[in-house]
């Protein structure tokens, strides 16, 4: 009697497991079919908020990438502008160095020559008188002329101690025999409404002079010797008859002239 109500449980058991089995494969089938629904349901979302975190992460990344390629190109831009300067400063110097080496070269061939700093500029007499440092302590004498190369800049005015002042040839106190390079003889002088300009007026009237013609001092004075440029021939005034005159030089970027006495030449 035991042994049959023992294998009648041992069938319950048996016949329980298997539909439990049943149950739970069924019940699992449809937890996945649930959940494989849910997750197409929720899918569209799950995408979209996962492509913004993607977006957001590249913006991120980009922003930070973008401000190192700022930071990049500001020392980039910071090398080239030093290096620009750099560049400028090497250029300065060498024409100073080869302004400088023209000045001391006619310096050699002529002993008596001194080479002087112009150190003071007023502004309203721009283009009439400046300053250098040479004075009677080094024999600077009233009537000696200033030059820049073969250039007449102007001659010396008044002298003191340990500086000077020079004349310039735009200033309208001074005027200057002047000698075309075809020989028409003539006298130079400022020219009254640009400052930076000077007047040719020839002694006769004649269609010598033309355009595109250099002026020099004539060497009739006995301040200037004969041959210095006083610059070329740029237009012509027809009212006046007079030639107007634009010198060699920009007179304001002077910084160095050779003075020499009026003995010399």
């Amino acid at each position: 009697m035991s042994i049959k109500i023992k294998k009648e449980k041992r069938k319950k058991i048996v016949i329980t497991l298997f539909f439990s089995f049943i149950a739970v494969f069924f019940l699992r089938n449809k937890i996945l079919e649930l959940t494989s629904s849910l997750g197409k349901l929720f899918y569209p979302v799950q995408s979209k908020v996962y492509t913004l975190e993607e977006k957001i992460y590249k913006l991120y990344y980009g922003i930070l990438n973008y401000e190192k390629v700022l930071t990049i190109n500001d020392e980039y831009k910071k090398e080239n502008i030093l290096m620009e300067a750099e560049i400028y400063r090497y250029k300065f110097y060498m024409e100073e160095n080869e302004r400088l080496k023209k000045l001391l070269g006619m310096k050699q061939n002529n002993p008596e020559f001194k080479v002087a700093t112009i150190t003071f500029r007023h502004i309203s007499d721009l283009y009439k008188k400046f300053y250098i440092n040479l004075g009677e302590t080094e024999n600077i004498k009233k009537g000696m002329i200033a030059l820049v190369g073969s250039n007449l800049i102007g001659k010396i005015e008044e002298v003191y101690p340990n500086y000077s002042i020079v004349e310039m040839v735009t200033s309208n106190e001074l005027v200057i025999s002047g000698l075309s390079n075809k020989d028409v003889l003539g006298i130079v002088r400022a020219d009254s409404e640009d400052e930076t300009k000077l007047k040719f007026l020839p002694s006769v009237i004649q269609n010598d002079v033309e355009i595109g013609d250099e002026i020099f001092t004539s060497g009739i004075s006995d301040i200037y010797p004969k041959g210095l440029s006083l610059g070329k021939i740029i237009k012509k005034d027809e009212e006046e008859r007079t030639f107007i005159i634009e010198p060699n030089l920009d007179l304001l970027k002077i910084s160095e002239v050779l003075i020499m006495s009026k003995e010399e030449g």
